[in-house]
This record gives structure tokens, C-alpha cells and sequence, in this order.
């Protein structure tokens, strides 16, 4: 029979001092103060190209230079790249099929053209583009990589030769670094709107029964823990990341958030007994529960099999490690693996 150990942890937050990177940010912004920015589309693309006519974008460099004076039908022979200098502003005013798009620079009426080779690298970038990003995640707070602590965007720039880049800063804290992608980094929103339901009430947070609170949440090496704290001022960590996936009750388990309320404890106690109740919470199937009481402890079986006969009705649950056996609708035996 599968006993579950509940093991409880208070992990303390700590940070070092991180080095603050010195950054020359170049602000993505139309030299004309007259221009509207329209949102109404991505970075430069071949999907329905016709939409980047009439947008703005800012030439950053790149080792493909991707300009040029002639059009993409004399690349092999006689295209002459056209080299601007770096966060040069270029109104799009045509696409030539199958893949140019025709530029004018803003500052003075040049005319070049923009190969887009599909290949992910580009030397230009929308303005719309770059506005509707940084206004989406500035100030916005993460976790990045497997720093310890909640980071906030406090800047979004264009950076020569490289695209988008952004400076985090520690929350509460002045340490700063700067962070080339936000892929696989994780946006702290999901874990403050699963906090709110914990903020309110108190919950199980032990196999004995004990209550507690949601008293803070920290980041320990990008991992997300929400720390309960009980009223004799013990704290109780869990591992946040899974939290808002469960489908079912399983028991306290490091990994899950609390599944019980105070109100829920107070009221499987009144029906089934405080040796029952913890029974349930240490998932420790015993003879005489009922099909419930197994529900709340152990989840879904994987397998069912039922059977009507003369002597009852006779059901047998299988967890993978062990069987559960009900004689109308109690437990009547147990077989482990």
C-alpha cells in the first residue's frame, strides 16, 4: 500500500549582487512627431505583404545587410547594397512580388529595397512592431532563467546589429542585468491571479490537519514557491509551477498547492471523523473507507472493474502500485504490487 510522506521546507530567498550592465538603449521612435503608429500588424513578413504598405520601419544592421538599390531580380548579377546608417527611419511603400519590399528613407527620399529571404534574419524592423511589444511588457514581471527573485522589464530597446533587448531589475532592488530573450523565461501574471483564491481563506497545509495562509510568494533559482504560514507562525513552502494544473485531489504532495479549504477540512471531518480526515491526507488507503473517501485521498483509479453478483455489488480499483477492493461501496481489501 502506497503511503505518502509529505515532506514540508522553508526555503529562504537570497540574492547576490549582480553586476549592472552598462546599455546604450536607442528609443524605436518615428523622427517624424507628425507619424501615427498603426497597429495593425507584425514584423515585416511574406504573409499578406500588402498590409506593410504604408508602415514605418527602423533599419538596426545585421550581418545580412538585406538592402539594396536594385531589386531582387538582378541579385546575381548587378544588386548594389544600399548601407544607411544604423536606426535609419524607412516608410514601406511597395511590394514587388515574389519577396521585395520598396522603401523610401524618411529623412531624405532615398529609395532602396528590402529582400526578405524568409530565413529569420532581418536588418529591419516595424515600428509598430517594436511599440506594440515594449507597451505589452514593460514593467511587466518575470522570472528569468534560474536567477532567484521576480524581475521586472524596466526597459525594451533596439540594439545595433541584434533586434529587441531588455534590461530586468530585481524586484525591490536595484541589481540589473540585461536579457536577450524572454523565451523560456515566465511571465509572474499566472502565478499572482492562481495566488489570489489562496489570499483570502486558509487552507490544509500539512497531513495533520494544520492551517494556513498564502503569507508570500518567492522565486528560489527561476522556480515559483508559495509560502503558508500557520497561526502558530510555522511556514510551509509548495512548488507553485504545478499548482494550476491538477484535475483531481491527490493529497498534499511537495509539487501541489493546497486542495483543501479550512471550511472543506471542517466539513469531511464532521462526516467521516478527524481519523478518517488524516487518513485522506497522508494517502493512506485503509479498510472500511468508502469509494469517496478513496477519491479524496488517492485521485482517479487508472482502471476500473465492476461486478453485480449475489453476494453484492463488487468493484476493484487499480493505482499502477496497488488494488483497491469496495463490497458495496466499502473498502474491503487492499493488494499492493
Amino acid at each position: 500500500m502506497r503511503r505518502f510522506l509529505f515532506v514540508l521546507c522553508l526555503i529562504a530567498l537570497t540574492t547576490g549582487n549582480n553586476a549592472v550592465a552598462q546599455i546604450k538603449t536607442v528609443k524605436a521612435e518615428p523622427e517624424d512627431a507628425e507619424y501615427k503608429l498603426r497597429y495593425d500588424s507584425t514584423d515585416i513578413s511574406l504573409r499578406n505583404p500588402q498590409k506593410f504598405i504604408g508602415q514605418r520601419a527602423i533599419y538596426f544592421g545585421s550581418k545580412y545587410n538585406g538592402l539594396y538599390i536594385k531589386d531582387y531580380s538582378n541579385y546575381r548579377e548587378s544588386q548594389e547594397s544600399y548601407k544607411p546608417p544604423v536606426f535609419t527611419y524607412f516608410d514601406i511603400i511597395d511590394f514587388e512580388p515574389p519577396q521585395t519590399f520598396k522603401l523610401k528613407r524618411v529623412d531624405n527620399g532615398d529609395i532602396c529595397y528590402y529582400t526578405n529571404l524568409g530565413d529569420g534574419i532581418s536588418p529591419i524592423m516595424l515600428v509598430a512592431y517594436f511599440e506594440k511589444h515594449k507597451n505589452k511588457v514593460l514593467n511587466t514581471e518575470w522570472t528569468i532563467g534560474e536567477k532567484d527573485s521576480i524581475w521586472v522589464i524596466s526597459d525594451v530597446y533596439i540594439k545595433e546589429n541584434n533586434g529587441i533587448d531588455y534590461t530586468a531589475t530585481m524586484k525591490n532592488d536595484t541589481t540589473r542585468m540585461t536579457v536577450k530573450t524572454l523565451y523560456g523565461c515566465r511571465k509572474m501574471d499566472r502565478y499572482y491571479q492562481l495566488s489570489d483564491k489562496y489570499s483570502t481563506e486558509e487552507w490544509v497545509v500539512d497531513e495533520n490537519n494544520t492551517y494556513g495562509i498564502l503569507d508570500k510568494i518567492q522565486v528560489i533559482k527561476g522556480k515559483v514557491y508559495f509560502i503558508f504560514k500557520s497561526k502558530s507562525g510555522k511556514h510551509y513552502t509548495f512548488n507553485a509551477d504545478e499548482g494550476d494544473k491538477l484535475t483531481y485531489n491527490n493529497g498534499l504532495m511537495i509539487g501541489m498547492l493546497p486542495l483543501f479549504k479550512k471550511s472543506d477540512a471542517v466539513e469531511y471531518i464532521k462526516r467521516f471523523g478527524l481519523l478518517r480526515w488524516k487518513q485522506i491526507l497522508n494517502v493512506d488507503v485503509k479498510i472500511g473507507m468508502t469509494k469517496e473517501m478513496v477519491l479524496l485521498s488517492v485521485g482517479q483509479p487508472s482502471r476500473e472493474i465492476s461486478d453485480t453478483s449475489t453476494t453484492g455489488d463488487i468493484s476493484i480499483w487499480s493505482y499502477g502500485d496497488m488494488d483497491v477492493y469496495f463490497k458495496n461501496g466499502k473498502v474491503f481489501s487492499i493488494t499492493g504490487y
